[in-house]
């Protein structure tokens, strides 16, 4: 005959487990869980498991009732509390160094939001070889990955809660054969089809998209 064993007879480290996955695919599951018991509680705002924890919902905007919670995941490594920190920093802040060094974080964690940006960051910068190289490698990594239109979406949804307080300005694109690298007549903008452009054209066109999204123009390619 079996005996019936209570969840509280596993190991903590189990626990940890078990609640950082239940956080990395419901917020909500992870907080109702916390509030079940004191164990929980411990255990939920234990930082490996905030360092997992599905935050995309909580905005960014520091005035947010649930700000406190999102800087707890910062503090934790969570690569999308760095993202969205990075993104306060730089550009609402205009804390520059600070800024680039959260994305840096969130980058080398892998979160692609965090590349993109600091990509587009990096290629701004005045006639910087290095940055400039720097700045490609980090969009090819999302052009790679087939994850560009998420990105945009995901950076544009943030900008329109900040106040914003720093501006990127787009250098000229000094492909030669720039005209001849627009998308093909006759075919729908796929943003991901890392053929339609050259590469230098290809980034050229995300510094143009975030500088647009910046100053809240509509954007359509």
């Amino acid at each position: 005959m079996f005996r019936t064993r209570s969840i509280f007879s596993l190991p903590d480290e189990l626990l940890s487990e078990i609640l950082a996955r239940v956080g990395a695919c419901s917020l909500d599951d992870l907080l109702n869980a916390g509030l079940s018991c004191k164990l929980f509680n411990e255990i939920a705002f234990d930082k490996y498991v905030l360092r997992q924890a599905s935050i995309e919902k909580i905005p960014a905007m520091p005035w947010h009732k649930n700000y406190s919670f999102l800087e707890k995941c910062r503090d934790s490594g969570n690569p999308e509390a760095l993202y969205k920190q990075g993104v306060v920093e730089f550009f609402s802040y205009s804390n520059l160094e600070a800024g680039v060094a959260y994305l840096d974080i969130a980058t080398k964690s892998g979160h692609l939001g965090a590349s993109y940006i600091l990509g587009v960051i990096f290629l701004c910068k005045d006639d910087d070889e290095e940055y400039n190289q720097k700045g490609m490698q980090h969009l090819d990594e999302v052009y790679r990955a087939k994850r560009l239109s998420e990105c945009r979406n995901k950076l544009k949804s943030i900008m329109q809660t900040l106040w914003k307080n720093y501006y990127l300005k787009p250098k000229l694109n000094k492909c030669p054969s720039r005209k001849n690298h627009g998308l093909k007549v006759g075919w729908p903008c796929q943003v991901d089809d890392i053929g339609l452009f050259c590469e230098t054209c290809r980034c050229h066109r995300e510094v143009t998209f975030v500088c647009n999204i910046l100053r809240g123009h509509h954007v359509y390619f």
